[in-house]
């Protein structure tokens, strides 16, 4: 397509209500800073005033709601299908919403699909036998007629590939707004962080067993949320083995967000997976060491020197939270300022916006 048409671009995404959710913030920050006047936004989600809602359009769901189905969403679709100068971006997989490439035989719109961490090993395996039904019967069907894929990182471009896909793919990371510069010494503090949503995959299992050798002198702080067994099962573990200062906070956002990073000595973040992990980029983003695995796409972490990128077991990740604890205040202020310095320089919304609006006019 080329630049002068300027061609509608629609993001679909299942919801947009959600704060704790990273594809919420991805998708509404790369249609923010990519600056296409005629562009659009569809959830598949109630109307929630959480963003600008003259950008988004809401529909309305029927059936089950993972299911995603709904009569308005596949009727402007289809028509939508037909038209040239269009560029549709999904983002997300595994709801009706993402067959929409089956519908129509000779489409003139061109469409890009993110995965968003769908197809991980983990994501793969989770679901059973009518996700495998799913994924042979429809879902890879749909995927094959998509024009260009976008991964997040070179790991969830080889999941892409590994899957027999052989279009185009570009690597577009997500980013964070950094607002300010502060190069001021930090001050080191004794409380660690979890950021995120409590779930197997987050492998906060493995943070809790760590702390025991930690606990004395030092607190973890866990914020977000999750379903209430799984919770269940992290606090039984911190009984049985009777692990000091640990607390579990309700999910913070915006400024009560950045007041917690800002009180932290530096971010646990054990996951086993993550196609991004935006959560680390805004900690980061505030002048913050992390301390997460392998399992995410964050090696710069280790080349930037702005905290440490280890192997998902257990004496790796401990040995990670030692040396965080026994850092230098020299070497823990140059660790902070490299933090800041490798966002500014790789990973910020405003670049990254432009890049987007280049890439999809180039090549679509």
């Amino acid at each position: 397509m080329t630049k002068n048409k300027s061609p509608l671009v629609i993001h679909i995404i299942p919801y947009m209500r959600s704060f704790v959710s990273g594809p919420t913030h991805s998708v509404w920050n790369l249609f923010k800073y990519s600056r296409i006047n005629n562009s659009e936004i569809w959830a598949l989600d109630f109307k929630v005033n959480v963003r600008d809602a003259k950008s988004i359009r809401y529909f309305k769901k029927q059936f089950h709601w993972r299911v995603g189905f709904s009569y308005s969403f596949f009727i402007n679709i289809i028509k939508v299908l037909k038209k040239e100068e269009v560029i549709i971006h999904n983002h997300g997989l595994w709801m009706i919403q993402s067959l929409f490439p089956l519908l129509v035989k000779n489409k003139k719109a061109k469409i890009i699909q993110s995965p968003r961490g769908a197809f991980s090993e983990i994501s793969m395996k989770r679901g059973g036998f009518v996700k495998k039904i799913f994924w042979s019967l429809l879902q890879k069907p749909a995927l094959k007629r998509v024009d260009i894929f976008h991964a997040t990182s070179k790991e969830e471009k080889k999941q892409i590939q590994n899957l027999g896909f052989n279009q185009p793919i570009f690597i577009l990371p997500n980013g964070v707004e950094v607002n300010f510069k502060n190069n001021s010494l930090k001050k080191q503090s004794n409380i660690f962080i979890y950021l995120g949503r409590f779930h197997p995959e987050k492998n906060i299992e493995l943070l809790i067993k760590c702390w025991e050798n930690f606990s004395n002198n030092h607190k973890l702080k866990l914020y977000g949320e999750g379903s209430f067994e799984y919770v269940k099962s992290l606090k039984k573990i911190i009984k049985l083995k009777n692990i000091k200062n640990i607390e579990f906070c309700s999910p913070v956002y915006d400024l009560e967000k950045k007041s917690v990073i800002e009180s932290c000595k530096a971010m646990l973040f054990p996951s086993l997976s993550e196609n991004f992990g935006v959560v680390i980029a805004e900690v980061l983003a505030m002048g913050k060491p992390v301390l997460c695995t392998s399992g995410t796409p964050w090696e710069d972490i280790n080349e930037y020197n702005a905290g440490f990128c280890v192997n998902g077991d257990f004496d790796s990740f401990s040995n990670g939270i030692q040396n965080l604890i026994k850092i230098s205040s020299k070497d823990y202020n140059i660790m902070c300022n490299n933090a800041l310095n490798l966002i500014e320089k790789k990973y910020m919304w405003k670049s990254l916006g432009l890049k987007y609006k280049n890439i999809i006019y180039e090549e679509t």
